[in-house]
């Protein structure tokens, strides 16, 4: 399987921009280009957003055997008058009051307490339950393991790139909530045959999670709640220590092995460790997750290796492994949570804590 793009789950969607929509390559057909916005009451025209479009340049492809696709069949999300018809989002938009938009700038009214959710992003299935939103999850992924005690109720109908939609159809959702790195544009266009809402996420730094937390906490009737978890994500970075020259460290993060593979400086990951002053080497600004040739030049230059508990889960035999292999010295291996490193939502306050914890554990190692 290839790593995943933040989130949670294992994999993701990928693709490039080309000249006629996207370009894309393994065994999807795109990000989520869905970017619906209203045209008169109850219509949804489909069409690019460039900020939109910007934000997804640069996703590409880490798997791999990739299996390029014709751009044409991802231009099928634009045509332009595409109608959403359903009636429950009709009737909706009737009575809408101020609108909260997505990451794909399709924008939603409020919906009340009988909202019925659908959650395929691990890391937001666990950030509506610490809204108090547990009783209106209908549907998660076997990737949605937080809480553990709130998630074992929570009907699992698939993984985070195949779901049984027929299953999902039958638990009624009126939202599903769906991620551009983690989900598929073909769950997506499925979805929208039943389900009235699909709302479409994309945190790229980890300031996005107050508008995340926001949009959530919006849309379900959860917005102190919401609140209340914005100010502890502020306190938590507030509470950072300092990022400046003694902090900064070149650093590795491996996201897979047999090809080793890492992370360019436009993921979440890797802005998340620039919170600490640690940055994140072999940037490709064309590849988000490219591999890495592990040189002795490479592991001279780099202060720290790390090695996390996700997507891939090394071993500490797999480390000691690399340590004789590369002839490396012991100090520069680190193993990481991975989910505090990478899951947004809820648990990027913990992994804020964590990520300090992390960085004075080195600074007082020298």
């Amino acid at each position: 399987n290839p790593p995943p793009l933040g989130g949670g789950a294992r994999g993701g969607v990928v693709g490039q921009r080309a000249d006629a929509g996207f370009k894309v390559c393994g065994n999807v057909s795109g990000p989520l280009p869905l970017t619906p916005s209203p045209k008169g009451r109850g219509d949804v025209v489909v069409q690019p957003v460039p900020s939109f479009l910007r934000s997804l340049k640069r996703i590409e492809d880490t798997s791999i055997a990739t299996k390029p696709v014709d751009a044409a069949g991802a231009a099928r999300f634009f045509r332009p008058g595409t109608r959403l018809r359903t009636a429950k989002r009709e009737a909706m938009a009737e009575t809408a009051g101020p609108l909260l938009e997505d990451d794909a700038g399709t924008r939603f009214a409020s919906a009340g307490p009988e909202a019925r959710i659908a959650c395929f992003v691990p890391s937001i299935t666990e950030l509506l339950v610490d809204l108090g939103l547990k009783d209106r999850l209908v549907a998660r992924t076997r990737f949605c393991i937080h809480p553990a005690e709130a998630v074992a109720r929570i009907p699992a109908i698939g993984g985070t790139k195949k779901v049984n939609l027929r299953k999902l159809e039958a638990l009624a959702p009126t939202h599903a909530v769906l991620n551009i790195d983690e989900n598929t544009v073909e769950m997506a266009e499925a979805m929208r045959g039943f389900v009235p809402n699909v709302v479409v996420t994309h945190p790229l730094v980890p300031e996005d999670n107050l508008r995340l937390y926001a949009l959530m906490g919006g849309l379900f009737g959860k917005a102190d709640e919401a609140s209340a978890l914005a100010r502890r994500f502020e306190a938590a970075r507030a509470a950072l220590p300092p990022a400046g020259p003694a902090a900064h460290r070149d650093v590795l993060y491996f996201i897979w092995k047999d090809p080793w593979m890492t992370v360019s400086r436009d993921t979440y990951i890797s802005a998340m460790l620039g919170l600490i002053g640690w940055r994140t080497t072999h940037h490709d600004p064309d590849v988000r997750y490219p591999t890495v040739d592990l040189t002795p030049e490479t592991v001279a230059a780099t202060d720290l290796f790390l090695f996390p508990t996700e997507p891939y889960e090394f071993t500490r035999a797999e480390v000691d492994a690399f340590l004789r292999d590369h002839d490396c010295p012991p100090e520069k291996a680190l193993m990481v949570d991975g989910e505090y490193c990478s899951w947004y939502g809820s648990r990027a306050i913990a992994g804020l804590r964590y990520l300090g914890e992390l960085a004075e554990r080195v600074r007082r190692r020298g």
